[in-house]
């Protein structure tokens, strides 16, 4: 445990400022800070096939976090170093005409870390009731699809700016 982590905010700054080297513990901040972030936000983005357009929203839930994160200071810089895993269970939902088609699946990032970029494996949930309709499942299909294209490319732009950002002034 640095010094500065016992200090307010103002002086751990100021700390950052005159110290050498200092190291603060954020694991904690930062399990909380991405559960929140990616339950706490929808991720909205657009759907077209030959059949249908509209607007479809994946949300995630039981988000886990596991790892190690912390910030040094080195003569003035805040460093994040962090080595963190993310797993989250996604849905995400389309309104066509008066029902609503779901898709399902888990987003395991299990090497986010300070030094390289996320990568992540999508697991499709493929488990429809059996009165679904091949019409529904194949709509279904195509939105677990377009959560990898588009929802993914947002969750990394959390990952790897936001969060370091955040982590930074924390």
């Amino acid at each position: 445990t640095g010094i500065s982590q016992t200090l307010p905010r103002a002086q751990r700054e100021s700390a950052c400022l005159v110290m050498d080297w200092d190291e603060c513990s954020k694991t904690s901040w930062a399990r909380e800070w991405l559960a929140d972030q990616l339950t706490g936000r929808p991720f909205a983005f657009p759907v077209q096939t030959d059949e249908i357009s509209g607007d479809a929203t994946a949300s995630f839930f039981a988000v886990e976090v596991s790892g190690d994160c912390q910030v040094s200071c080195k003569k003035g810089a805040r460093i994040p170093i962090f080595e963190l895993s993310v797993e989250a269970d996604w849905k995400v939902e389309l309104k066509v005409a008066k029902a609503v088609v779901e898709a399902k699946g888990r987003f395991l990032i299990p090497e986010f870390s300070s030094e390289d970029d996320p990568q992540v494996t999508v697991i499709n949930d493929s488990n429809f009731p059996e009165y679904t309709s091949e019409g529904f499942r194949e709509l279904a299909r195509h939105l677990q699809k377009e959560v990898e294209v588009q929802v993914w490319p947002e969750v990394q732009r959390l990952l790897q700016v936001d969060f370091v950002e955040a982590l930074k002034a924390s």
